[in-house]
Parts: C-alpha cells; sequence; structure tokens
C-alpha cells in the first residue's frame, strides 16, 4: 500500500504517459525514511496564518516535528497526512513518548539528544506497548545485520533517514575541502577563519565533483525531492549554485544562537535541552502542552488530494504542506491556480515572516504550490482534469518555501 500510494502521487504529478525511470524510481525510493526532522519553519507558518484557537489544521506529517508544534496555536485537531509510512511511525513513536514519558528530560533524552544507549530500554519497556501494529512492526524491524530500526536512537538519530545520511557525506566533503563547520556555525561574521571556510565552501560546491554528483536526479532523492520538480529549483539554475545559495541563506541569513536548522546541518544536533534554539514540540516550556495535546493529533495514511476530498465541506481551516510533492503536482497546473484565487488565500510568501528553514526546504517549495486544485485521473478518458476542494472555510494554503531575496 505505500509504494502505491507513492507511486500514485509521482504518476498523477504528469500527464499520462510521461512518467519516467526516475519518477518510478523515486516512488520506490521514498518509501523509506527520509526526514528524521523537518526542515520547515512551524512558527513562521502560524505566524503568518494567525489561527484563532480551536482551528482544524492539516499538514504533511513527514518527520512529525511540526504537526507537533502547530499544538502551540491550540487548535481542535490536527490531521497529519504521509504517503510515507515511516515518517508516520516516526510521527506515531512521538505520540506514543508524549502518552509514556511523564518528564522532559526522558522525552529530550529520547528525540531531543536521541543518542543514548538507555533508549533501547525506554522504547522496549515503556513506548513499544503503546504503538499500534504497523508502528510497532516498523521499529522492531532489523536490517541484515540483525540491528533494530529503533536502536537509530541509541547512536544518533537524525544521522540515519535519507537525508541524514546525505548531510553525513556533505560533512565527509567538507572535512576533504578542509572546511571548519564549527567556525561557519559559532564563528562570528567577520572572523577570519569563517571567511575562509566561506570561500572553501564556494570552491567545494563549484568543483567538478559537486557538478558531477547534482547533474543526475538521484541526488534529489535524498532531499525528498521528485525528477520533475528539479525544473522549479532556481529558475532552471545549474543545482549545485541553488544548493549552495540555499545553505548560504541558511547559515548566513539568521542568527545561529537561534537558528536550530543550521545547527542540525552543521552539527547533526540539537543545541539544547531547554527552550532556546528548538523546535517548539522540543523546548522545556512547551512538554505540558505537548503532552496535552498529543491526542489532538490524528495521523492520516492517505494522498493530500484524496484526504481533503474525503473530508466534510468546510471542515478544515488551514492545510499547510512542506513542499510541492504534498500536493501531487497541483503547484504545476496553472488553471489550478488561477481557480484557487476564487477562495481566500493565505499570505504570498515574500509577505512572510522570513523563515529559518534549510536547504531542503528552499528545494522544495514554490509559491505555485498553494492551490486547492490537483490535477487528477479521470474516468472517461484517462486524462487529467483539475477538481475543485471545497473544503476549506479559509483556505490558507500555506507555501512553505525559503523566501527568495
Amino acid at each position: 500500500m505505500n509504494t502505491e500510494l507513492i507511486a500514485d502521487a509521482v504518476r498523477n504529478s504528469r500527464e499520462e504517459g510521461e512518467a519516467t525511470v526516475w519518477d518510478r524510481l523515486f516512488a520506490f525510493w521514498f518509501r523509506r525514511l527520509v526526514y528524521t526532522q523537518i526542515w520547515e519553519d512551524p512558527e513562521a507558518d502560524l505566524a503568518a496564518l494567525r489561527l484563532p484557537i480551536g482551528s482544524t489544521i492539516v499538514t504533511i506529517s513527514s518527520g512529525g516535528c511540526n504537526a507537533l508544534s502547530y499544538l502551540t496555536a491550540r487548535p481542535a485537531q490536527v490531521y497529519a497526512v504521509d504517503l510515507n509510512e515511516a515518517h508516520l511511525s516516526l510521527l506515531k513513536l512521538k505520540l506514543a513518548a508524549l502518552r509514556a514519558f511523564s518528564s522532559y528530560a526522558e522525552f529530550w533524552q529520547f528525540f531531543g539528544e536521541a543518542a543514548s544507549r538507555s533508549n533501547s530500554a525506554l522504547y522496549r519497556e515503556r513506548l513499544r506497548p503503546m504503538l499500534d501494529a504497523d508502528a510497532r512492526a516498523y521499529w522492531d524491524k532489523r536490517n541484515v545485520i540483525g540491528r533494530p530500526r529503533h536502536a537509530y536512537f541509541t547512536d544518533g538519530f537524525y544521522r540515519h533517514g535519507m537525508l541524514g545520511r546525505f548531510i553525513g557525506l556533505a560533512h565527509l566533503l567538507a572535512k576533504f575541502a578542509r572546511i571548519d563547520l564549527e567556525a561557519l556555525l559559532n564563528g562570528k561574521t567577520d572572523a577570519p577563519e569563517r571567511i575562509q571556510a566561506l570561500d572553501r565552501l564556494h570552491w567545494l560546491f563549484h568543483s567538478p565533483l559537486a557538478r558531477l554528483l547534482t547533474g543526475t536526479p538521484a541526488l534529489l532523492f535524498s532531499l525528498g525531492i521528485p525528477p520533475q520538480q528539479r525544473a522549479l529549483l532556481g529558475a532552471g539554475a545549474p543545482l549545485n549554485e541553488v544548493l549552495h545559495q540555499r545553505l548560504l541563506r541558511l547559515i548566513n541569513g539568521h542568527p545561529n544562537e537561534t537558528n536550530y536548522f543550521a545547527w542540525q546541518a552543521l552539527h547533526r544536533s540539537y543545541p539544547g535541552p531547554g527552550d532556546r534554539c528548538l523546535p517548539p514540540y522540543l523546548q522545556a516550556c512547551q512538554f505540558e502542552r505537548m503532552r496535552n495535546g498529543a491526542g489532538l493529533i490524528i495521523p492520516v495514511h492517505a494522498n493530500l488530494r484524496l484526504f481533503l476530498e474525503s473530508l466534510p465541506a468546510r471542515e478544515v481551516d488551514a492545510v499547510i504542506p512542506p513542499g510541492l510533492a504534498g500536493l501531487d503536482g497541483a503547484g504545476r497546473n496553472p488553471r489550478a491556480v488561477e481557480r484557487h484565487r476564487s477562495y481566500r488565500q493565505g499570505q504570498c510568501p515574500r509577505d512572510f515572516p522570513h523563515r529559518r528553514g534549510g536547504v531542503s526546504a528552499g528545494a522544495r517549495g514554490a509559491c505555485a504550490a498553494a492551490t486547492d486544485l490537483v490535477p487528477r485521473r479521470g474516468t472517461q478518458r484517462g486524462r487529467f482534469r483539475a477538481r475543485p476542494i471545497g473544503n476549506l472555510r479559509r483556505i490558507p494554503l500555506l507555501r512553505t518555501a525559503l523566501i527568495e531575496g
């Protein structure tokens, strides 16, 4: 079922007969755990939407970070929809932990630090009994050497997943190029060692090796980007240049003492515990709210479009997808965008509070992604047709891209 849903979403993002080998490979590859944390800023989402208390939110689950962080807005419920069962299993594990752990220290140890050997026992004794059969089977599954997936939390969870391993490869290349990542993270703007690190970073991204690695759609798989979205990145600029500019925005656009995205990219960990430089759901001051609101999160294994169509009319206040992939190709249908404008929209990304999100967020997002119409395979002639979704009370379909400029 997982593969079928993903493959269907990839097929529906193109005209019939246009699916490529890369599309099929992506559908197969995306069954895995891609994101161990989300690279979009939930605080910017909520500041832009200004939702009233008691709203109903639909979002893509991904790693579950933002679905939980939206609880700070005191919603009535949050539907966390995803095609990827691995992501939903991660969200379910976090929800189980909020029910099982009575102290912030335990929650931080498991999901913030995510590198303690004792986490294995916590999983077996406290979390596993609270999971449903699908999530339990996912975290219990062993690899070829007999190591269970829940052991990811004993040696650095954020180093796992497709994107985590991609960042690990990037760190190896940075070491080869003698780039001082510590200087990029904590150095003063005009410090000589930071300037030197930025110069070497520029050299690395414009090297023949970088051009070779970024010349194939396969690289995008580790970022969770379907091949057909490549044309939306940087207006056709070379991918190595696009990624370089997004990384510079990540590490230079916001103070790194409050930029937890930069910490994950450059240090591969969060600087906690506490309240500073952490996603809201991991902050100590929000722990009780997370515990009390965990029952409001509803994980849904479905295509986002089909799920929205299944809801009663006018039930949803906001849809917050973290990129084009969640909309099943909607952002590439100009007619759909035009039809969407007949509804009340959220703000344009240029009006949003500036986001701190990472390279992946910037790569995957586009303003056109916000639409309540999506291409759909018709039953008469087998072609795509646009179909309105009338379930949204105020329609702010939030575009979660990094803002250009």
